[in-house]
C-alpha cells in the first residue's frame, strides 16, 4: 500500500530543528492511527509563522496516512487540524457517538466530511467546541464528564481530563505515550525527516 508521495524534497527545513522535532512528537501518534486527531495552535504572531505553517502543510500533503485542514481560528492565532482519515472514520461510525454528536448539532446521517465540516465552522466562529474531544480521540465518557452531562466524578488528569473508571482512559493515554516515547528514541540518532519517513513508512 502507498503510504507517501514521491518526492525528493526534505519537507522538514523550513524552521527549527527543536519544532521540528516536538512537532512530529505531537503528531506520531495520528499517524500510527492511534490518535485519530490533533488540533495544533499556531499564534500569527509567533516567530517563523509561516515557515510553520509551511511545514505543517508539507507534511499533510505528502502523506496519505494523514490530512489536514488550516482554520482562521481568530484574528491572533490559526489552528491546524491534522488527522488520519481511516482512525477517526472507525470512531465516528460507532452508534454512541453518532447519538453523541446528534445532541451537539451533527446529524447522524452526517459523514465524516460533514462532520468536519461542522466541527471547523464551529472553530472558525473563534471557540473550541467541546465535542472536539469525541474527534481527538478521547474515551466518550470524559467527553461527557467534561461537559457535565453524565454524573462522573474527576478521576485524574492525564493529558485529558479522566472521568470515572480510568481503564480505557489509561489504556489510551499509555499507548499514545508508547508511540510518543518511540518517535523521541527515533530522534536522538536520526534526523526529523529520516524519521517522517519512517513514521509513514
Amino acid at each position: 500500500m502507498r503510504t507517501c508521495k514521491n518526492n525528493k524534497e526534505c519537507i522538514l527545513n523550513h524552521v527549527s530543528n527543536d519544532y521540528e522535532k516536538r512537532l512530529l512528537k505531537t503528531i506520531s501518534p495520528v499517524i500510527k492511527g492511534i490518535k485519530p486527531a490533533e488540533i495544533i495552535s499556531l499564534p500569527k504572531s509567533e516567530e517563523n509563522v509561516r515557515g510553520k505553517l509551511k511545514l505543517l502543510t508539507t507534511m499533510y500533503n505528502n502523506c496519505s496516512k494523514i490530512k489536514g485542514e488550516i482554520i482562521n481560528y481568530s484574528s491572533k492565532s490559526i489552528k491546524i487540524f491534522i488527522y488520519n482519515e481511516y482512525a477517526l472514520q472507525k470512531i465516528l461510525h460507532k452508534m454512541n457517538i453518532r447519538n453523541f454528536l446528534a445532541t451537539c448539532g451533527y446529524s447522524p446521517s452526517y459523514s465524516l466530511e460533514d462532520c468536519l465540516e461542522k466541527l471547523f465552522s464551529k472553530i472558525s466562529m473563534g471557540k473550541i467546541p467541546d465535542e472536539i474531544g469525541i474527534f481527538l480521540g478521547y474515551p466518550l465518557k470524559d467527553v461527557m464528564g467534561f461537559m457535565g452531562v453524565v454524573n462522573l466524578p474527576l478521576t485524574k488528569v492525564n493529558y485529558w481530563r479522566i472521568y470515572g473508571d480510568a481503564n480505557i482512559s489509561d489504556r489510551l493515554y499509555d499507548n499514545i505515550q508508547k508511540v510518543k516515547h518511540h518517535t523521541e528514541k527515533l530522534l536522538v540518532h536520526k534526523t526529523p525527516q529520516q524519521v517522517f519517513e519512517s513514521l509513514i513508512s
